[in-house]
């Protein structure tokens, strides 16, 4: 792919991002997938700038949101950065395009049928730090857990 398509998705996903709190690693991943990169080449390219835009919006959030952070760093990303060494150290085992597509078809079939899955929400808020590890687990082992770090930040 020719760098000037690969900078032309880089800078709509961020700007998507910056606006909606969700969707370089959310769209890019399996965009980068599917037009041919592996997955570590893949997360090379998005998660460096995935990190920045998330710190910069948690410098200039409010302070309502730092709780939430802390909850975050606690419980999700050590499993975040288990599931992503796991992953890599995988890579030529498992066909992680698989997994990317099964996580991307569930979340947005939740996503979608948020009315018939209403317990999603009281699952989460009353086991709100096994849904963290949940999320770093996906987001660590597919970098697909944007979809429900949305449904957890949209019930928290």
């Amino acid at each position: 792919m020719e760098v000037f398509w690969e900078f032309i998705i880089i800078l709509f996903l961020s700007l998507f991002q910056s606006l909606f709190g969700i969707g370089l690693l959310l769209f890019g991943t399996p965009t980068f997938l599917f037009i041919g990169y592996d997955f570590e080449s893949t997360l090379a390219l998005l998660l460096p700038i995935s990190v920045t835009i998330s710190l910069l919006q948690i410098v200039y959030e409010k302070s309502s949101i730092r709780s939430l952070v802390s909850e975050f760093n606690i419980f999700c990303l050590p499993y975040l950065v288990i599931f992503l060494l796991l992953v890599i150290n995988l890579g030529n085992v498992i066909d992680i395009r698989t997994y990317v597509a099964a996580v991307l078809i569930i979340s947005s079939i939740l996503i979608l049928n948020k009315n018939r899955f209403i317990q999603i929400d009281t699952f989460i808020l009353k086991y709100r730090k096994l849904s963290l590890i949940f999320i770093g687990t996906v987001h660590g082992f597919t970098n697909m857990g944007g979809s429900f770090l949305s449904m957890f930040s949209t019930v928290v």
